[in-house]
């Protein structure tokens, strides 16, 4: 079953520490640093991600845009987030999309539950995007730190032989 999840971008800003003291003074920063959470969060889990932001805290007309196969959208200056989510909810939902929305608002968890996709609460989904960046930090640290050769491919004649080469330079 494929899995999708709306990310209200705004609601997330405001409660996970880090981005919140960022908001004020540097949003735009705050925003690309969620985007890159996302884009890893959904690179190691599989669930594809669209993050909604409200279309009037910037100054840009309704968009759509990619990052690293994030979607990310812009609603327009007239339209919140909230609403935008719910429409598009209805348009996923089916029997082989689960549908998830994390949001801490309490009206938008219950308007899209009643429609059918599971809700998730922004700092649940902090510790499960913290949690899957330490996992994914425990696969690739070690092969960082590994040599990035080709000796054990090698025979002992063919070592021996770059040996001699590398001895007459």
């Amino acid at each position: 079953m494929d899995k999708l999840m709306f990310i209200d971008g705004y609601n997330v800003i405001g409660l996970w520490p880090h981005l919140r003291s960022l908001r004020e003074q540097q949003l735009a920063q705050a925003r690309e640093l969620l985007i890159d959470s996302i884009t890893n969060y959904q690179a190691y889990t599989g669930i594809k991600c669209i993050i909604v932001f409200d279309g009037y805290k910037v100054n840009v007309r309704a968009a759509r845009q990619m990052h690293s196969k994030v979607e990310v959208h812009f609603t327009n200056r007239t339209e919140t987030a909230d609403t935008y989510i719910e429409r598009h909810v209805r348009a996923y939902m089916s029997d082989t999309c689960q549908v998830y929305v994390a949001t801490s608002d309490h009206r938008q968890q219950i308007a899209t539950f009643a429609l059918g996709a599971l809700r998730v609460p922004v700092m649940e989904l902090l510790e499960d995007v913290q949690r899957c960046a330490q996992q994914a930090h425990r696969v690739i640290a070690p092969e960082a730190t590994r040599q990035n050769t080709f000796d054990h491919f090698l025979s002992p004649e063919q070592r021996a032989a770059l040996h001699h080469f590398r001895k007459q330079k």
